[in-house]
């Protein structure tokens, strides 16, 4: 390989090392970023799958938090016109799938926004206990949540699920765990958006952290114009590797 191949390579790997990293970077901040995740519901069944693969512990990056969650569409009530104003989801499962470095991490809470916003809220099974409007972590509220038992959703108590342990609904026509929204008027679509979990009694085997608190959070998918930004960078880079092939063959 002569010089100019070298260099040319070099070239086109910063170039595409900085058109991913433009478009991964997150800002540097004090407190965690929930990113908006929506999901959009108009019709019994429908159904979201939540994966919260993206775990802080004590504010900080931290690998092998993670939890999974499938929300469902179970049923409509106090029918007006076209539209409903109570909402019920039924949980078909919650996981706390923590490994990796995490000994011991139990998940005690989960919360959301809302759009439009909730005039009154209730829960069936697992998670039963409701707020609103709470503090789940430092810096992060949410519209709603809802917990196992004791304390609040930003802390206390001794319920939720604990490293492994998962809830699901035996009968799909019969969910045992459930959370019901209840708006002021009639609605034919709601949003349900920044999904977050809470962790408590986080230990990680090496023992870099005893006894933390932390959260999960759902990846963002990136905006149409955020695609369209990486497909621009990366025919920058092709165009530039074209540009010396012409000048390394003249």
């Amino acid at each position: 390989m002569n010089m100019s191949d070298s260099l040319g390579g070099l070239f086109m790997f910063r170039m595409s090392f900085a058109v991913v990293a433009l478009m991964v970077a997150v800002p540097a901040a004090a407190a965690v970023q929930v990113p908006s995740t929506p999901r959009s519901f108009d019709s019994l069944g429908d159904t979201t799958t939540l994966n919260f693969g993206t775990g802080y512990a004590n504010d900080n990056p931290q690998a092998g938090l993670t939890a999974t969650a499938v929300f469902r569409l179970s049923a409509l009530g106090d029918k007006v016109g076209n539209g409903w104003k109570t909402w019920t989801f039924a949980i078909d499962s919650m996981a706390n799938t923590a490994g990796g470095p995490i000994k011991t991490a139990r998940l005690a809470a989960f919360g959301f926004d809302v759009d439009p916003n909730i005039v009154n809220l209730s829960a069936t099974g697992k998670f039963d206990i409701k707020d609103t409007n709470s503090s789940i972590s430092n810096g992060i509220k949410v519209e709603v949540c809802f917990r196992d038992a004791g304390g609040s959703c930003a802390g206390g108590g001794n319920g939720g699920l604990l490293k492994g342990q998962s809830i699901s609904n035996p009968d799909p026509l019969n969910p045992i765990h459930t959370f019901t929204l209840k708006f002021a008027s009639a609605q034919s679509t709601i949003t349900l958006d920044r999904f977050v979990v809470r962790y408590q009694s986080i230990n990680t085997f090496d023992g870099t952290i005893k006894g933390g608190s932390g959260v999960g959070t759902v990846m963002a998918v990136p905006e149409p114009a955020s695609w369209a930004m990486l497909i621009a960078g990366f025919g920058l880079v092709g165009a530039a590797a074209r540009r010396r092939r012409a000048v390394v063959a003249a």
